[in-house]
């Protein structure tokens, strides 16, 4: 390679990591003000706001989020969503941190959405007892379980300065009686979060 060629690509280089650079100062419109959009109580449902634990403010530090208690005439479910444009690291499969903190997964499954689909999960921990979860990711259209395409999804929204869509929003549900749950049930009593 020539003195000429060496020079060119050092420009590149430093014109590349100048753009890199300047590309992580614009800062993404984000989906916020979708968390606020799902309804404290429906005609079959009544919610309250709940405070996050110490833990989860740790985790979710960078992000917004909206935590609920939901009650139906049958369930009692807590709906966590969490928003994290200026922090995606924090959004991640939620068996990890299921995993991390002693719980044994015991079975795990789609569950079918009207826009796509979700993740069930059945966990057991020896000094807790059972837990039941439902999860998915949402961009407001789609709803997918994958994690991987959440990563995609945000990396692609960077990469177009958001012009590729809204900020898919993690949407965690948590039965209080995981024996007794039903996802559907709850989910045709709560249209609207069916819909989130």
């Amino acid at each position: 390679m020539s003195r000429t060629q060496h020079g060119i690509l050092r420009c590149m280089v430093v014109v590349f990591l100048l753009l890199a650079l300047l590309w992580g100062l614009k800062p993404l419109p984000d989906s916020s003000g979708r968390l606020q959009t799902l309804a404290l109580e429906t005609k079959k449902v009544v919610g309250r706001k709940l405070a996050l634990s110490e833990a989860e403010k740790t985790l979710y530090s960078g992000c917004k989020v909206s935590k609920r208690l939901y009650t139906t005439a049958k369930d009692d479910v807590i709906v966590a969503l969490v928003e994290a444009s200026n922090d995606r690291h924090a959004v991640h499969d939620p068996s990890y941190c299921l995993v991390g903190a002693g719980w044994s997964i015991e079975s795990r499954k789609r569950f079918e959405l009207p826009n796509g689909e979700a993740e069930e999960l059945l966990a057991s921990h020896p000094k807790y007892g059972r837990a039941a979860v439902l999860y998915w990711y949402t961009d407001g259209r789609t709803a997918f379980r994958s994690t991987t395409e959440y990563w995609w999804r945000t990396s692609l929204r960077r990469l177009t300065m958001g012009r590729s869509g809204q900020e898919p929003i993690l949407v965690l549900l948590s039965a209080l009686s995981p024996e007794e749950i039903n996802w559907s049930r709850f989910l045709l009593a709560f249209p609207e979060l069916r819909r989130f």
